[in-house]
């Protein structure tokens, strides 16, 4: 393939990674730019890049607007039927996030209802073990009361 002023360009040049890189050839003066491109027929100026000027070589041009033309094309001839279709994969995509961020408010709401139970369940072990052991303690009180009383009647029983 030609560039401008004659500069043979590959076809497909390839950068450092191994793929194909953009074509474009560096031009010394924008002067000179625009009066080639007057003279080789490009409707396009040249594009400026860090000081240095660039103009895009004109069969990739033309081959970019003709693919960009397709493209359009393409979406154009789309079948109402597969825009349909995406259109319910998008309801679809939308009501999964629904359903999952309501199973995520459901169990969040049973996991505060779980520990809420639990630590019902907690304070009613609490006092009844509190109630027990008070019980418990009047039990012994009353034991000892009773204990003292018989041990008093004892010794008057003796005197």
């Amino acid at each position: 393939v030609e560039g401008i002023r004659g500069i043979r360009i590959p076809s497909r040049p390839i950068g450092p990674s191994g793929k194909p890189m953009q074509h474009f050839i560096q031009k010394n003066n924008r002067k000179d730019a625009l009066e080639a491109a007057k003279q080789q027929g490009h409707g396009r100026p040249p594009i400026h890049h860090n000081e240095q000027e660039y103009e895009y070589d004109k069969p990739m041009l033309a081959a970019l607007h003709q693919q960009n033309i397709s493209n359009v094309n393409a979406a154009a001839k789309k079948s109402e039927v597969e825009s349909s279709h995406d259109n319910l994969k998008v309801k679809t995509l939308r009501q999964s996030k629904r359903v999952q961020q309501q199973r995520a408010q459901e169990t969040e709401e049973k996991r505060k209802q779980r520990l809420q139970t639990e630590a019902a369940r907690h304070r009613f072990q609490c006092l009844q073990q509190s109630e027990e052991e008070t019980q418990e303690q009047r039990r012994k009180l009353a034991s000892q009361a009773q204990n003292r009383r018989e041990q008093e009647t004892d010794e008057e029983r003796l005197k």
